[in-house]
């Protein structure tokens, strides 16, 4: 046997929105369009559906309910209360996973070292140079992840090997940038 088609959705509000826009006539309503009765109904609804679902959520997330100032339970007033944001620390120290170098003071990030996002430059840094005002005037360096090419030299870049970015070209050993560098100051 086929299952019975379910109504539809749609129609259903059309319906009651028609019905209720004829019971505010009937009334001495201001009288509202076919669209703009639908929208109400929906927006209704959904507001019903929505303050139920909070309801239901504040009862399983709170197993005593807390009054308010006024003596009765409000999980609006909970919902509300949740959703304001809260100061965070968005400089908070944590461990490094990966090694870097510090832009703060140019000496190595370690993994396990406690760093933190530098305020200014938005970038890790070592928990002691957080507070610093002028970048180090050392090239970052990473030990390399992957085995590459160096795009000055064209010898391979290991895994481990120190390497840094370059423009315009690219990850290249820290040897390189350092011989780059002299050629540069000496021109």
């Amino acid at each position: 046997m086929a299952k019975p088609i379910p109504y539809n959705r749609r129609w259903l509000q059309n319906q009651q929105a028609q019905q209720a826009s004829q019971e505010s006539q009937e009334r001495g309503e201001p009288n509202l369009t076919e669209e703009e009765g639908v929208f109400l109904f929906a927006e209704g609804e959904r507001a019903q559906r929505l303050f139920e679902l909070l309801r239901v959520a504040s009862e399983r997330m709170i197993p005593q309910p807390q009054p308010s100032d006024d003596g009765a339970f409000d999980p609006a007033a909970l919902v509300c209360e949740y959703l304001v944001p809260q100061e965070v620390d968005a400089f908070a120290v944590i461990h490094a996973r990966y090694d870097t170098q510090c832009v703060g003071c140019g000496q190595p990030i370690r993994r396990g070292d406690p760093i933190t996002r530098h305020p200014r430059w938005n970038v890790w840094v070592h928990a002691g140079c957080r507070d610093r005002q002028q970048r180090a005037l050392v090239r970052a360096t990473i030990p390399a992840r992957y085995c590459t090419t160096c795009g000055f030299c064209r010898q391979p870049i290991n895994q481990g090997d120190r390497i840094t970015r370059y423009l315009p070209y690219g990850w290249i050993h820290e040897a390189c940038a350092q011989q780059l560098e002299s050629i540069s100051q000496n021109i």
